[in-house]
């Protein structure tokens, strides 16, 4: 696995603390070295440095398989669980959407570059 060295790491929390989700919320915020503030009304956030493949930004040049050559035209959340990134192309006059990254894993889509 290959490991971004500029992010911060932490060795893994005992198993006390990950079956208890207040609990890894506090050790990671004291040992990540994650960046956190507070809102107006005191409640504090931990914003976590998501580790994979960033996504392509939109103007990125890809290659689909069967349909050709491209460019990335918008990066959306999938509407059914708000969890799937979705990198959208414009092929023709054809508007198609591949999921990230799995598409690009699986070859369907590769990536070439801005």
């Amino acid at each position: 696995m290959e490991t971004n060295k500029n992010l911060p790491s932490m060795p893994t929390p005992p198993p006390d603390v990950m079956g208890d989700p207040i609990a890894l919320l506090d050790c990671l915020e004291k040992n990540a070295g994650g960046i956190t503030e507070q809102d107006s009304k005191g409640t504090a956030f931990l914003h976590v440095v998501p580790i994979g493949k960033p996504r392509p930004p939109v103007g990125s040049h890809l290659r689909h398989i069967s349909l050709g050559d491209d460019v990335v035209t918008h990066i959306g959340q999938s509407s059914l669980d708000g969890a799937g990134v979705y990198v959208s192309a414009e092929f023709g006059s054809a508007l198609r959407s591949f999921a990230f990254p799995h598409a690009f894993e699986s070859e369907t889509v590769e990536l070439l570059g801005e």
